[in-house]
């Protein structure tokens, strides 16, 4: 008689591994496994990856946790892993809510490297902790080290992660630098801040354009989504500025007060632990077009339109504020039907969408707008003499200082306040070189206090550098005279034709205006209370750099 055939065991195969460039691979794995299975008695009845995913991120190891659940079918009776890092590198309480649910459903884990692990022998689970804990000490010394290396390629300015959009990495290994890259994407990085800033195009209108257009995105799609547009918009490292540190990634370390401490957590860091170079590599953009930017995306923020900037109905969309709570006004529609209401009218967002309760409500047609601001560039801005000539001149270029010299100081004095820039960057750099001699000071005092002080004195030294490193870029940032001159011109230029332009051709022009709160008077009470247009507080776009610095 021939010997009878021994029953096989049924067992599922789990393969993982770290990154592409770590661990053993995939296929090594299974090729370990499936010879460990036919030599011991194993029959794979399934396979479980996880390809790319750490040992300890297990809430994000899907086909473990996968695995986990068809436990209890009873479909399998052992895991086959490569090795005990392989199913995971949890520490031992972690591994005790990731294992409970084999072991009620009576699955064993067996692993190439050292046979099958025994969770029902004292011996056995403490072997098993043991190895567990050694397993996850490697990934804590491991993190350390990886956080170590890249806070010193940081602090030597080094560039860490992948480039911007429009950008490339060249150098070595903690030598990594920013340099300009694809002539066509550097294009679009300026296409995409002169259409926001100069055009006041929706994120949603610039990503339309770009994907018609034809231009890959940074992820190489050939459609471009308004986050991709706003994550550009958003990063600082187009004015040339390096920034590190700025969040925290690491489940066991981070680096906070100048060193690497336990204890890691996921999110923003304090300002204070950002490492910073200015001028690091060459921009792409202008800081006072970066700055503009920022503005409008603070602005918009939690705004939507569903019109292209060319094909929007509402000529003011996004420059009028409710007077009573500060709300954007949004276009209304007449009630009922789909198509804009003629002549276009404005009511308070929030009053629409929370109720009567909310706010006391505004509502405005654009025409009274439109006809309150032409009156009131004409009343402060253009003389009543000679406007044929000076709009003629207008027409041609810019008008000069001379043209229109009452206007000229009243606007300037609307866009850069009552003192000129050549004051404000004097005050500037008095301010800055009185910061500069207290952290001196400071510095000096420090081998004079008690070690009990020294904390607090190296926090308030902390606090007056980072004054200083702002009040310097308020100093570079502030712009000439001549500058602010020019700026004015043109804007004054732009009112003076927005005069005389019809609406279709306004829009351009309505660049220059940043916001308009509107201040009306309720009548009547329900469904036929009415709005009285009274007046509007007009804020122009202003000069970038002329704004008051902060105090110490």
């Amino acid at each position: 008689m021939t010997a009878k055939r021994q029953k096989l065991i049924r067992a599922v195969a789990y393969y993982r591994r770290s990154t592409k460039k770590q661990e053993t691979s995939i296929a090594d794995q299974r090729k370990a496994v499936l010879k460990y299975a036919e030599a011991n008695g194993y029959e794979i009845v399934d396979e479980f990856i996880d390809d790319g995913i750490s040992g300890d991120a297990t809430e994000k190891r899907f086909a473990f946790l996968r695995m986990r659940e068809e436990a209890s079918s009873r479909k399998f009776e052992v895991v086959l892993c490569w090795d005990q890092d392989r199913f995971g590198r949890f520490d031992s309480l972690e591994a005790g809510h990731w294992c409970y649910p084999f072991r009620q459903a009576g699955v064993r884990i067996v692993t190439v490297n050292n046979g099958p692990i025994d969770w029902e022998d004292f011996t056995g689970r403490m072997m098993y902790s043991m190895q567990q804990e050694a397993k996850h000490q490697f990934l804590q010394d491991l993190s350390r080290n990886v956080l170590r290396g890249q806070i010193e390629a940081a602090k030597a300015g080094s560039w860490i992660g992948s480039p911007p959009y429009a950008y490339r990495i060249e150098g070595e290994s903690k030598n990594k630098r920013l340099i300009p890259g694809d002539p066509v994407h550097v294009a679009t990085v300026k296409r995409i801040f002169s259409e926001y800033v100069e055009e006041q195009r929706t994120l949603t209108d610039i990503a339309r354009r770009l994907t018609t257009d034809g231009i890959l995105s940074s992820g190489g799609s050939k459609r471009w989504k308004p986050s991709a547009v706003r994550v550009i918009l958003a990063n600082p490292a187009y004015t040339g500025l390096f920034r590190s540190n700025t969040y925290s990634y690491s489940k066991y370390h981070g680096y906070r007060d100048g060193q690497i401490t336990k204890g890691g957590r996921r999110g923003p860091n304090d300002e204070s632990d950002w490492i910073v170079f200015k001028d690091h590599h060459p921009p792409l953009v202008e800081k006072r077009i970066f700055n503009r930017a920022q503005r409008l995306l603070k602005r918009n923020e939690g705004r939507k339109c569903r019109y292209s900037r060319d094909e929007n109905p509402y000529l003011l969309s996004g420059l009028l504020v409710c007077g009573n709570c500060g709300s954007l006004l949004w276009g209304i529609k007449n009630r009922g039907q789909s198509k804009v209401t003629t002549p276009q009218r404005y009511e308070c967002s929030k009053r629409r969408r929370e109720g009567k309760n909310a706010c006391e409500g505004c509502t405005v047609g654009e025409q009274d707008v439109l006809d309150y601001l032409v009156q009131f560039i004409e009343e402060n801005f253009i003389p009543t003499k000679d406007q044929t000539r000076l709009l003629s001149t207008a027409k041609r270029g810019k008008l000069k200082q001379s043209d229109l010299p009452k206007g000229f100081k009243k606007l300037k004095r609307l866009l850069v306040g009552d003192r000129g820039s050549a004051s404000i960057a004097k005050d500037t750099h008095r301010r800055l070189a009185d910061v500069e001699a207290q952290i001196a000071k400071a510095q000096r005092n420090l081998v004079l206090l008690d070690a009990n002080n020294i904390p607090a004195a190296e926090e308030r030294i902390s606090q007056l550098s980072k004054l200083r490193d702002d009040l310097k870029d308020a100093a570079q940032q502030t712009p000439s005279e001549n500058d602010v001159n020019e700026l004015v011109s043109d804007v004054l230029t732009k009112l003076f034709w927005l005069c005389s332009l019809k609406e279709d051709e306004m829009r351009p022009v309505l660049n220059e205006i940043h916001r308009i709160t509107i201040h009306t008077t309720g009548r009547g009470g329900g469904s036929a209370r009415r709005y009285i247009f009274d007046h509007g507080d007009i804020e122009f776009a202003g000069t970038s750099g002329c704004s008051p610095h902060p105090e110490p």
